[in-house]
């Protein structure tokens, strides 16, 4: 029997939640080992291999929260802990990328346009619900399927630069995701406008 108490503090899907970001300092270590490798000719090196098992681990994690918050219950922190975790994990996860070499070849490289995009989209949903704050708005802005799918896309299109250069370039990645990317964040705009409307 679970213990209500300690459910509305913290929970195993909570437990997840704080994992992905202990995980960010290996990824940085690994990140930064790479990075002197490349710098001696070895461009697929050891850590790098290793940076793409961890960062996988990472978006698996995720998955396994909400999981573990449907089958155990969620904490009343969770509700913000996880959103506010991922958020935090792709704008680290995007700087450190985009400053880490990759390739000899000129065009594998971070996407710079969806390293700004990201941010912003997360940028929108942060105004969106202070919006809904200021209006004194009762809500609770659960993700729907398209900002699910959205997350999913988004881990491949970041960790796509990771492997080895080949025809499917992190540009072409990026543009894949663009479109539910942009989905996801008018999806929040409309939510929004509705629960103000429906205050008035």
């Amino acid at each position: 029997m679970i213990d209500q108490n300690l459910v509305k503090f913290f929970t195993v899907a909570d437990g997840f939640s704080v994992s992905r970001l202990i995980m960010l300092i290996p990824i940085t270590y690994l990140g930064l080992v790479h990075a002197e490798n490349y710098e001696q000719g070895e461009v697929f090196s050891v850590s790098r291999i290793w940076m793409i098992v961890l960062y996988v681990s990472l978006a698996f994690t995720d998955f396994f929260d909400g999981w573990a918050a449907r089958k155990w219950g969620s904490s009343k922190m969770g509700k913000y802990l996880d959103p506010a975790i991922d958020k935090f994990i792709f704008l680290y996860i995007i700087i450190l990328f985009s400053l880490l070499p990759w390739s000899e070849e000129s065009y594998w490289k971070f996407c710079e346009w969806y390293a700004y995009l990201v941010p912003l989209r997360d940028l929108l949903i942060l105004l969106i619900l202070w919006a809904l704050c200021k209006y004194k708005c009762n809500f609770e802005m659960v993700p729907n399927w398209s900002s699910k799918l959205n997350t999913v896309i988004q881990f491949f299109a970041v960790g796509w630069v990771l492997l080895p250069a080949f025809f499917f370039t992190p540009q072409m990645a990026a543009m894949l995701s663009l479109p539910f990317l942009l989905k996801s964040a008018i999806d929040y705009a409309v939510r929004a406008v509705k629960i103000i409307k429906a205050r008035e």
